[in-house]
């Protein structure tokens, strides 16, 4: 069935996946800067793209995007329909009510979001994810409270422990920089996430993906290029709240430029995966010692609840569907997950952290082993040294953000691949 779709891909390219149809609704955002001009890649500066370019921390009183902030559509960028549907979907798990309790829809902003050149379409590792990938722009949103007051103290800022993390594929540009049909990364990712092989992707087929895709990419980078203000050319290579947030010369400019970007690349119909976690109602993680763990698809600007699902990492097939939720301690899987390893999954066991000490945290940081489908949603967040701490590119109460292993090893890969695609070009 696979070999029809790609015969047809092949001869007739203006064919579109289904969810193409989807993907034309937003086309408006381009207006905003339709027409980019020839995007080179040779002409962007050494050591671009740095560390802060890729991934964009942000802390302070004012927030530097509120959920309820105005798109360039008139939309909002985090709607309170999503968030009430998070909110919900909790009720029934040991969150409850949490989010209703202790947060309004007006305590939620922007943290941090990644700059993805290239993000794998497949399931495994063995499906080629350096090529068969696709640009992509993730956000990190958590409620954060000003001079509150909690235990025995007021806190300037405190970030509550829980988080929405907001996944949008780019649509597909040309070399000009203009939207266009991108029929063949849709038929790709169904054919890899059915655990379908890359080398039976026909020749052609990978050859005009790789163009739009390259295309795709520069076109990104160079918008990503173009929020920088003039600073010394060392000012992005830290890990830190980003370099134009921090003084009050350059902040403005910068949050202008920062909100006409997401309105292109991250407008709530482009929205195609959504996931959360929190704590329960109390603010003690340590005392606590649970979290629970959500994933939404999103289509037409909505959120739908989806299953969390593991997949072998080297042969794409399922090893776990853990259902709506999963919910897990500091020293153990969620309950369905154990159970499936005692009897006998050995495969999942390999691909979990199941305890403190379990020997999977020393290698699910590193990209080439192991893709965000690999390994529950729990265990990709439960590699920092302080265990309590579950946040990958967010904060943890008044602590400064923390960027996860994972994270940085993901930034460096995403180095890394835009080496490469300057070679290319």
């Amino acid at each position: 069935m696979m070999l029809g779709l790609w015969t047809v891909l092949g001869t007739a390219c203006s064919v579109e996946a289904p969810i193409d149809a989807v993907a034309k609704a937003p086309v408006l955002i381009g207006e905003v800067s339709n027409n980019q001009g020839t995007i080179d890649p040779s002409s962007w500066p050494m050591g671009f793209p740095a560390v802060q370019d890729l991934a964009l921390m942000f802390q302070g009183k004012e927030p530097i995007l509120s959920a309820g902030d105005m798109t360039s559509k008139g939309d909002v960028f985090l709607p309170y329909r999503w968030v009430q549907a998070v909110s919900d979907s909790y009720l029934n798990t040991e969150v409850g009510e949490a989010l209703e309790w202790e947060n309004i829809y007006e305590d939620w902003r922007l943290v941090s979001m990644r700059i993805v050149p290239c993000a794998p379409l497949g399931v495994a590792v063995t499906q080629d994810p350096q090529e068969l990938c696709w640009p992509m722009v993730r956000l990190v949103w958590q409620p954060v409270l000003l001079d509150h007051y909690v235990g025995w103290t007021t806190f300037s800022e405190y970030a509550d422990d829980r988080a929405i993390h907001a996944l949008y594929p780019l649509e597909a540009r040309d070399a000009q920089g203009n939207i266009v049909d991108a029929p063949m990364k849709n038929a790709i990712a169904d054919h890899l996430r059915e655990g379908g092989l890359a080398d039976s992707i026909p020749d052609d087929v990978v050859e005009e993906f790789s163009k739009q895709r390259d295309q795709t990419a520069s076109w990104l980078l160079s918008k990503t290029l173009s929020l920088r203000s003039e600073l010394s050319a060392r000012s992005w290579d830290e890990y830190d709240i980003r370099s134009e947030w921090i003084f009050d010369e350059t902040a403005s400019v910068f949050q202008g430029r920062l909100r006409s970007f997401l309105s292109e690349v991250a407008h709530p119909d482009q929205l195609r995966e959504l996931t959360s976690f929190s704590l329960p109602e109390g603010r003690e993680p340590a005392h606590l010692d649970i979290w629970v763990f959500l994933a939404f698809s999103g289509l037409d600007g909505n959120i739908t609840p989806v299953d969390l699902e593991v997949f072998d990492r080297e042969t794409g097939r399922l090893l776990m569907n853990m259902g709506k939720t999963q919910t897990v301690s500091m020293a153990s899987e969620d309950e369905l997950i154990v159970e499936s390893i005692e009897q006998g999954n050995e495969a999942l066991a390999e691909q979990v952290v199941t305890s403190p000490d379990d020997p999977t945290i020393d290698v699910l940081s590193n990209p080439n082993e192991f893709l965000v489908p690999n390994t529950s949603c729990a265990s990709c967040h439960k590699l920092n040294d302080l265990r309590f701490d579950l946040h990958n590119l967010s904060s943890l109460e008044d602590r400064a953000i923390t960027v996860s292993p994972r994270v940085k090893q993901d930034v460096l890969a995403d180095q890394l691949w835009t080496m490469g695609l300057r070679e290319r070009k």
